[in-house]
């Protein structure tokens, strides 16, 4: 109900054309409804469910097109209650809960992270940049990563970060994205989550961009199948054209299939099983 209230054809094509990416009203909404922090703890502030009901909130999102940065953020607040000392906790985390803080993170990793960290008494240095980070002008904090000399570790990030420079631009996808570059960017030794972050992170966000997907896929063959059941051509439904059948049963299988492995995905990671295999 909320996302179809914020997601016809009508709203969306003028969030568009408008160069919107973001829905601030639907962000509302998304508070109001608890629907921001729907997989923390409820005694971090959420209601405590897991990635089950969170990929059905990003699914409904999906279908609806919702103009609102829902998994990324979910995921930073999440990693930060699960990975984040207790100082970061109590400095960072109410607001992101309440969503009236917004959290993106950077979804490549590993040989596409040029970003250095050095610590030293004082905290943290960053030096270096990372590429197509998903960032828009209503966040306030980035979950980013960064080679440190104990490996690749998660930091949260100020959006306005003194010392970082931005690049701004658009995905095929027409998220907004940037590429960041650092020098000497200070922050406090608090702003590492623990080396169990990154492995905690990848999986989730797997089944996060499955689900939204999801939602996308499903909608999109819905919409093809009404159109080709009415759409008359040489006196009968384009439906009936046998070629037209196959490839639309063939997208049914795809569209099931991913049902599934997104589902086994995201009951692995809250019944705490392995989960690396279902997320690839």
């Amino acid at each position: 109900k909320v996302f179809s209230e914020h997601g016809s054809d009508e709203h969306v094509r003028q969030l568009a054309e408008a160069g919107q990416t973001f829905d601030a009203h639907l962000w509302q909404t998304l508070q109001g409804t608890g629907l921001v922090s729907l997989a923390l703890p409820e005694a971090q502030g959420g209601a405590g469910v897991g990635m089950l009901e969170l990929a059905l909130v990003l699914q409904a999102q999906g279908r609806h097109l919702g103009a609102a940065p829902l998994w990324t953020h979910a995921l930073a607040t999440q990693a930060v209650a699960a990975h984040g000392s207790a100082s970061l906790q109590a400095r960072i985390l109410p607001a992101l809960a309440a969503g009236t803080q917004v959290a993106g993170l950077a979804t490549e990793f590993e040989a596409h992270v040029a970003l250095r960290a050095t610590r030293d008494a004082q905290g943290w240095s960053l030096d270096g940049h990372l590429q197509a980070v998903l960032l828009d002008a209503c966040q306030a904090w980035l979950l980013l990563p960064a080679r440190t000399d104990g490996g690749l570790r998660l930091f949260l990030v100020p959006a306005d970060q003194a010392g970082m420079t931005r690049t701004s631009g658009l995905l095929t996808d027409q998220q907004p994205v940037c590429d960041l570059a650092f020098s000497a960017a200070r922050l406090p030794l608090d702003s590492a989550l623990d080396a169990a972050a990154i492995d905690w992170l990848m999986p989730r966000m797997a089944c996060c961009i499955a689900a939204l997907q999801q939602g996308v896929v499903e909608e999109a063959l819905h919409r093809a199948a009404a159109y080709v059941g009415e759409r008359q051509q040489f006196g009968r439904p384009l439906g009936g054209v046998q070629a037209l059948a196959v490839r639309a049963a063939d997208a049914y299988i795809e569209v099931e299939l991913l049902r599934s492995a997104r589902w086994q995905l995201a009951w692995r990671l809250d019944q705490g099983l392995p989960a690396s295999a279902a997320a690839r």
